[in-house]
């Protein structure tokens, strides 16, 4: 009891201290909230930053590793196609060129997941954007146009990956 009357006394000292040195204390206090509340947002900030930065670096590594495996997989898929183009055609009804043909579309299929697309050639305009003229040859056709594909080329990911080499055509009846 006598302890409590102990704690009460000093209480009521503490609360006669003059209001000044409260208002100091609270002004204080204030100051040091407003600068944790600035470190933390400052931290959240520089995380924000950090996480974006890292997402950045993993889509960039994507983007390389899938144009590596695109690299390797290309021209295996080129000749896959040229083979099949030099097929007798008295053999493509056989089952075993059905089930090459399939396992060209289903090549194909894996391709274009990996956001491969095929340049356009035939009957299009030529593009030095995407097409590498490797060819004039006379034509009726209007200068410009293409007229074969020699090899295909492809997009990656909406990019040039690898250009189409195409014949043009050079109309004689413009001279």
């Amino acid at each position: 009891m006598k302890e409590e009357q102990n704690n009460l006394e000093q209480e009521d000292l503490t609360s006669s201290q003059p209001a000044s040195d409260s208002l100091a204390k609270i002004a204080d206090l204030e100051i040091k909230c407003e600068e944790y509340l600035n470190g933390w947002k400052r931290a959240k900030a520089d995380y924000e930053n950090l996480r974006l930065q890292s997402e950045d670096k993993i889509g960039k590594s994507y983007q390389i590793a899938v144009a590596a495996i695109v690299a390797e997989l290309l021209p295996i898929f080129e000749h896959f196609k040229l083979a099949l183009n030099h097929l007798p055609k008295e053999s493509a009804d056989q089952e075993w060129a059905k089930g090459f043909n399939h396992i060209k579309d289903e090549f194909w299929s894996f391709l274009k997941k990996l956001e491969i697309k095929e340049v356009p050639t035939v009957g299009e305009m030529f593009d030095p954007a995407l097409h590498e003229a490797v060819l004039y040859e006379d034509s009726d056709q209007p200068d410009g146009i293409i007229t074969r594909e020699l090899k295909a080329g492809y997009t990656l990911a909406g990019e040039l990956f690898s250009p189409a080499q195409v014949s043009v055509a050079k109309n004689n009846n413009n001279n």
